[in-house]
């Protein structure tokens, strides 16, 4: 039976370079604006809702010239990663900080984190399904990988370069493709006769596969849940592109498939649960059985469909249940208002 920790402390190791002066220089600044009224909670879902019109844009695209929507994403982008650092501020500042606190904050960064690959493919007009699923699958990884480890070694921990560097990164290459010839190159141009988005592919699957390879080398082992969740991934972003899914929809099977999984890794560690729970067995079962189809060319097209509608409604059945159970196993700790 699940127990919440007798005390909560918020544990974490962040050797990030950059962290500290734009903690004192730029969140200490916006901070003196934050009412103390406001929970900290709530500056985590309004922070989450600058994300979300990222994805809001990307499935638009036609709303905005290419060149414009690159400086709103970054302006979006900014704002989230402003309000990403006020909340834990706030909630030290005010003596709030809380277990809810920190599921919330990582839950909805699983989701965030792919947005920016959504976004960058889209805006970049990058037709690679099957890349761009193993794209979106590395930086679950490396979320999973991260919690796995908070919950063997109770403690977060991040790098030298870590999420608030790749983010500046990021920014400062959407801010280059407001000029209409970068954006052009980044799209069009080619290095060495290699499509120049490449470049990119390329670093962003070293920086994914070097963070998650980090952890493991520091847990010195690698969970069979943990593994179990890479290779029926793996297998998901195969059935995906076998059944020719469009971005949108693999992104959203995959988030959801992965919203689950690690949001139950984070409700074991802050409820005092050790042990590393399984990813959903129904989605391995389903994954083997589409390639096995798929393989061996039998299974009428409608059924296929039907079955992949099925799979959706139950992924996202599956996923909102899992965050209504750790919410309202944790429900203690919300507050509307500070005192």
């Amino acid at each position: 039976m699940e127990e919440k920790k007798s005390s909560y402390v918020y544990r974490c190791v962040d050797k990030s370079i950059i962290l500290q002066p734009y903690k004192t220089y730029i969140v200490s600044l916006f901070y003196l604006l934050v009412p103390r009224k406001l929970t900290a909670n709530f500056i985590t879902l309004i922070s989450s809702l600058f994300m979300w019109a990222i994805y809001y844009l990307s499935i638009n695209v036609g709303l905005l010239e290419p060149t414009a929507l690159a400086g709103v994403f970054a302006l979006l982008l900014q704002i989230y990663v402003l309000g990403d650092h006020l909340d834990g501020m706030h909630a030290k500042n005010t003596g709030t900080s809380s277990p809810l606190g920190e599921f919330m904050d990582h839950y909805f960064d699983i989701y965030n984190t792919a947005i920016f690959t959504l976004a960058y493919f889209i805006l970049l007009d990058i037709h690679l399904p099957l890349y761009f699923n193993l794209m979106i699958w590395l930086s679950f990884v490396a979320v999973a990988a991260t919690m796995v480890e908070e919950l063997e070694r109770d403690e977060l921990y991040f790098g030298t370069f870590g999420t608030l560097e790749a983010i500046f990164v990021t920014t400062a290459l959407l801010l280059s493709c407001m000029i209409p010839e970068v954006l052009q190159f980044w799209k069009e141009g080619k290095i060495y006769g290699v499509n120049s988005y490449w470049i990119l592919i390329f670093f962003g699957v070293v920086g994914l596969v070097g963070t998650t390879g980090d952890i493991l080398v520091r847990l010195k082992t690698c969970p069979k849940p943990f593994a179990l969740y890479v290779i029926t991934g793996l297998l998901l972003c195969l059935a995906l592109e076998s059944q020719t899914a469009g971005m949108i929809e693999s992104w959203w099977v995959l988030s959801l498939y992965s919203g689950d999984y690690i949001g139950r890794v984070m409700r074991n560690y802050l409820v005092g649960v050790k042990s590393q729970p399984y990813p959903d067995q129904v989605t391995t079962i389903y994954v083997v059985a589409l390639l096995t189809l798929a393989a061996l060319g039998v299974g009428p097209q409608e059924f296929l469909e039907v079955g992949k509608t099925i799979f959706f409604i139950y992924l996202v059945l599956r996923a909102v249940a899992s965050f209504a159970r750790s919410f309202y196993f944790l429900r203690e700790y919300w507050q509307w208002v500070n005192d």
